[in-house]
């Protein structure tokens, strides 16, 4: 799915840089050649959109196909440091969540200010080839800080390595 812009009072904003794109992940290989994952990455529209309130104006709605949410700012700003994070999620820690799915964490400076930036992914291989959905990625509000799942790490090249293989990935209790 292509992401058509948003427009807002005049303003153009432009979501290309989230269509669906192909990565390749190279893990190096200890005393052999390197392991190369072909991943498809798709965005979720919760990247560049909130929860709609009942204060959200009508021209802020943004749907896909099966909801509607409201524009977030904030959220679309963020979205375009997005791309980068995912090339390089190899080199990053990665956290389980409650929900067989996983996430990152990216410190942004944004505007000055040092801000927790949530991403959360799951990875599945569909006619043998991986597929990421970014399922949200939203900066953390101060509010809400208490609510993260605990970490637990996981590297990525695991998470990479079992789903080609459907090999089961063991949750920390």
């Amino acid at each position: 799915m292509k992401w058509r812009p948003f427009r807002y009072k005049g303003d153009f904003f432009d979501l290309s840089h989230l269509n669906p794109c192909d990565f390749t992940y190279i893990q190096p290989g200890k005393g052999e050649s390197p392991k190369r994952y072909s991943v498809k990455v798709k965005y979720s529209l919760h990247c560049f959109t909130r929860k709609l309130e009942e204060s959200d104006e009508k021209d802020l709605y943004y749907s896909d196909s099966r909801e509607t949410r409201s524009f977030d700012f904030k959220r679309y700003k963020l979205s375009f440091k997005l791309p980068d994070i995912i090339a390089s999620l190899g080199e990053r820690e990665c956290y389980h969540t409650t929900h067989n799915s996983f996430f990152t964490i990216e410190i942004t400076d944004t505007e000055g200010q040092k801000v927790d930036y949530e991403i959360y992914f799951d990875i599945k291989k569909t006619n043998k080839q991986l597929q990421m959905y970014i399922n949200s990625a939203y900066p953390r509000d101060l509010d809400r800080i208490n609510n993260r799942s605990k970490k637990k790490k996981i590297r990525f090249y695991v998470i990479l390595y079992n789903v080609l293989h459907n090999k089961k990935i063991r949750r920390p209790h």
